[in-house]
C-alpha cells in the first residue's frame, strides 16, 4: 500500500479464495489524512491494516471513493474517474439504483401467477444495495 498524497491510498492485493486473482485499488478521501498508523500483522493475516485519522469538526462529513482493477493501479484510477468522478453520494446511489432497475426491467415472466412474480422480484431486490 502506498499513500500517493494526503487523500489517496493505492495498492495491490492477491486473492486466492476461488481463483488466484490480483486486484489493484485506489481509495480517495474527500479530506486529507492527518495521520496514519500501520498495525502489526497477526500470524494469520495476509495484508496490512491501516488506521487513518482525520482533522474533523462536528458536522463535517468524511467521504471515501473506492475503485478496483484487475490490471493495474492506473486502471483503478481510470475506473474511479469514469465511474465516480464527483463527490455526490446521492447521485452515485441513484445511478446504481437506476442501472439495476434497467436490468430488472428486461426480465419477462410467463406462465406464473402473481404470487410467484412477487417472490421472484423480492428475491432479485435482495441484490439491490440501494434500497
Amino acid at each position: 500500500m502506498n499513500w500517493e498524497d494526503a487523500q489517496t491510498l493505492t495498492g495491490h492485493v492477491n486473492n486466492a479464495v476461488w481463483v488466484n486473482q490480483d486486484y489493484f485499488f485506489v481509495i480517495k478521501f474527500n479530506r486529507p489524512v492527518a495521520d496514519s498508523l500501520y498495525l502489526p500483522m497477526g500470524e494469520t493475516e495476509k495484508g496490512k491494516r491501516i488506521v487513518a485519522t482525520f482533522d474533523m469538526q462536528p458536522g463535517d462529513e468524511l467521504m471515501m471513493k473506492v475503485a478496483l482493477s484487475t490490471t493495474s493501479v492506473a486502471g483503478a484510477k481510470k475506473n474511479l474517474e469514469a465511474e465516480i468522478p464527483a463527490w455526490d453520494f446521492d447521485g452515485v446511489r441513484d445511478a446504481a439504483h437506476n442501472e439495476w432497475n434497467s436490468y430488472l426491467s428486461r426480465i419477462e415472466i410467463e406462465g406464473t401467477d402473481d404470487e410467484k412474480d412477487k417472490l421472484l422480484y423480492q428475491f432479485l431486490s435482495c441484490f439491490d444495495s440501494t434500497e
